[in-house]
């Protein structure tokens, strides 16, 4: 799974759930017609779980443009959305699934008036090592026991 399977599928749900609304990156900055939604998916924990396989914590914010100030229409906006996601949402059509383990929205903008939703998403994904060294097939040991312990 890449972050690009991610914002498809993002962008795709969204673009389901609302049909009238335009969807932008966060790299787009002009001409921006409403009600839209911007955005962005930022890693934010990217480490080793073990030799095979990589922990991906993600944090995906998307901001809320409407056509008119209505205050119930953001908060049913935020319900639909977070209902979308649920718990466990799939990525794609190869079955597979991105955890959503925070889902919570604040009002920004100079007149807090731009409802911005962020959902934490954390994924495994496997990591490809190549394996150009020789392994081991057979190891020699040898104990040695310190004076004091015999």
């Amino acid at each position: 799974m890449t972050y690009g399977d991610i914002v498809q599928s993002v962008t795709g749900t969204l673009q389901s759930l609302f049909p009238k609304h335009n969807i932008y990156s966060m790299a787009r900055v002009e001409r921006l017609e409403r009600p839209a939604f911007f955005f962005s998916l930022k890693p934010v924990i990217v480490e080793p779980s073990n030799r095979r396989t990589r922990h991906n914590v993600l944090s995906l914010y998307i901001d809320y443009f409407q056509a008119v100030k209505d205050e119930a229409d953001m908060y049913d906006t935020a319900t639909k959305i977070r209902d979308a996601l649920g718990w466990s949402y799939a990525v794609g059509d190869k079955g597979e699934f991105v955890n959503v383990m925070e889902y919570d929205w604040d009002f920004v903008g100079s007149e807090r008036n731009i409802m911005e939703i962020n959902v934490t998403l954390e994924y495994f994904d496997t990591v490809n090592n190549d394996e150009t060294a020789p392994l081991i097939e057979d190891v020699d040991v040898t104990y040695h026991l310190r004076e004091e312990y015999k």
